[in-house]
């Protein structure tokens, strides 16, 4: 799931939290959804079961206007209208620094994704990703990216056969999961990581070199419609962890880029979503094979 448009905060300078309400039922839905849009996110709990609290940490003070407009679509999703938005100057406190010592690191399979703070890597199997928490767009520790580091690490361990052709992931944000396509080593396959976000492609790239991953091609894109994206096609696997609706509306243009029986993981849909989206794939050939669902949220592997 594309981030954030916020820059890296400089330890010491001041923070903006943005708040509004939400309802009790929504209160997960809204936190998973937003918590790679942030530096840290809160949930205010009444003592009354009413309204819901959330407080976003933002590194830059935020326009308003492209807050509601962000949100007007999660608010739609639960058949509400965008809430009063309050916005409060947090001054002189490192921040960034408390929100990666608070990082802790995530264990998805094989995957063990940890902040730079972390420097000793747990013996065993692990195949170790660093990526700091608060530099916007996600550091795995969302239901739906720790859903396709699971789908990566089982279609890894032979559940699924895997055809030969290069990798993608469609809306890379941090790079997490075209970082954990790294780590699995593809033979002679290229890894594609696409992002609508020029900021997105900007981190991404620089945790790929954190990492010491190379061979991933960050590519700016609104869609598969994109001549690096062709040129590469077709893909054996294709990671796509967006949103449902833009995941129903790409599903002709995945299946185009997919390679013969090619593997495809979707997430970025709750739980309750799955039957508004898996027709758009079955539509095209594909059949559900296995999930892995967390926290209300699903990742899909279809074939």
């Amino acid at each position: 799931m594309t981030g954030n448009p916020f820059k890296a905060h400089v330890a010491g300078s001041s923070l903006w939290t943005l708040a509004f309400d939400v309802e009790p039922a929504w209160a997960d839905f809204f936190a998973e959804s937003l918590s790679d849009d942030c530096l840290s996110l809160s949930t205010l709990t009444p003592d009354e079961p009413e309204p819901r609290r959330m407080e976003l940490l933002l590194e830059q003070k935020p326009d308003l206007s492209l807050w509601k407009q962000k949100l007007a679509p999660l608010f739609a999703a639960v058949d509400a209208v965008v809430p009063e938005l309050s916005l409060m100057e947090v001054h002189d406190r490192n921040w960034l620094l408390e929100v990666q010592a608070s990082f802790k690191p995530i264990h998805a399979g094989r995957f063990w994704v940890h902040g730079s703070h972390v420097e000793e890597v747990p013996p065993g199997d692990v195949l170790p990703i660093c990526v700091d928490a608060g530099l916007a767009f996600g550091s795995g520790e969302h239901g739906t990216t720790h859903g396709c580091l699971m789908a990566l690490d089982w279609i890894a361990n032979g559940h699924l056969d895997i055809p030969d052709g290069n990798w993608m992931d469609v809306g890379t944000g941090s790079g997490v999961l075209a970082m954990a396509m790294g780590r699995l080593q593809p033979q002679d396959a290229t890894i594609v990581a696409t992002d609508i976000d020029p900021t997105a492609v900007q981190v991404a790239e620089e945790n790929f070199a954190l990492n010491g991953i190379s061979g991933i091609h960050a590519i700016e894109a609104d869609g598969l419609d994109h001549p690096a994206i062709k040129r590469y096609a077709p893909y054996a696997v294709i990671t796509a962890n967006i949103l449902a609706q833009p995941l129903v509306q790409l599903a002709p243009d995945i299946a185009k880029a997919r390679a013969k029986d090619g593997i495809v993981i979707l997430s970025g849909l709750l739980t309750a979503q799955e039957p508004m989206v898996l027709p758009a794939y079955e539509a095209q050939g594909m059949k559900l094979k296995h999930a892995f669902r967390r926290d209300n949220w699903s990742a899909l592997i279809l074939a």
